[in-house]
């Protein structure tokens, strides 16, 4: 089901389209327009891929969702949208946040998500969205050869920092469990000394108390639900 390759490919040819913007400049007075992205892929393409994805993913959720809930009709998310001023809006936004941190951003990585029964973090998903497919996008930073998704960290003074996503994870992942080890017995304080100095470097840079500016990008438009016929169903 993660392989919705149409679904990223529309996506990114929506934000090569907002910031494909940038890329105009000026000769003597005169505009000139940006060139094509090489990713850019045919109408015929597209509608190969997309009819692919209908063949070979689609059928598939739609016999497990039902499977699930016999007595509830699914249809699966075909396509994701979000209107114009949102992408410029985003785009404008990252920016401001990694020259703040002082970050260069290398790309947008598109992650590939399926809204659960109860999403627990924020209570505003429309309940027709329950088990339907979408997707998020968040910025990367490249550290060391490799592109690592990010978000701001604002420390009490207001200064600002990069902070990798899966560093965050690890960090609350230790506190959690030295919470666990503070609950024990005296015997276990060498063990909670040592997981304190693992945790150390963890510790510089992110703490519970900094301010944290998440950069992903989530609800969009997702169709369906309602059911509506796709632009690319021809």
């Amino acid at each position: 089901m993660k392989n919705n390759v149409i679904y990223s490919s529309l996506i990114l040819l929506l934000i090569a389209t907002v910031t494909g913007c940038n890329f105009k400049t000026e000769e003597n007075g005169d505009s000139v327009s940006a060139e094509a992205p090489k990713q850019i892929v045919s109408i015929e393409s597209a509608k190969e891929m997309y009819d692919s994805y209908t063949e070979r993913r689609v059928r598939l959720i739609e016999k497990f969702e039902e499977d699930q809930s016999p007595n509830v009709e699914f249809d699966p998310t075909r396509q994701g949208w979000y209107d114009y001023d949102t992408l410029k809006q985003y785009m404008a936004y990252i920016e401001q946040q990694a020259k703040d941190a002082n970050v260069d951003i290398s790309g947008i990585s598109i992650y590939f998500a399926n809204y659960p029964e109860k999403l627990n973090s924020n209570g505003n998903i429309p309940p027709s969205y329950k088990h339907h497919n979408s997707i998020f996008l968040v910025p990367t930073m490249r550290e060391d050869g490799n592109d690592h998704a990010f978000y701001i960290s604002e420390d009490e003074k207001g200064n600002s920092k990069p902070q990798k996503i899966k560093e965050r994870r690890k960090f609350l992942d230790m506190q959690d469990k030295m919470g666990v080890i503070n609950k024990g017995s005296d015997r276990i304080a060498t063990s909670n000394a040592k997981l304190l100095m693992l945790t150390s470097s963890l510790q510089d840079t992110v703490t519970r108390n900094n301010i944290e500016h998440s950069l992903i990008l989530n609800e969009a438009h997702i169709i369906p639900p309602p059911k509506k016929e796709s632009d690319m169903d021809f």
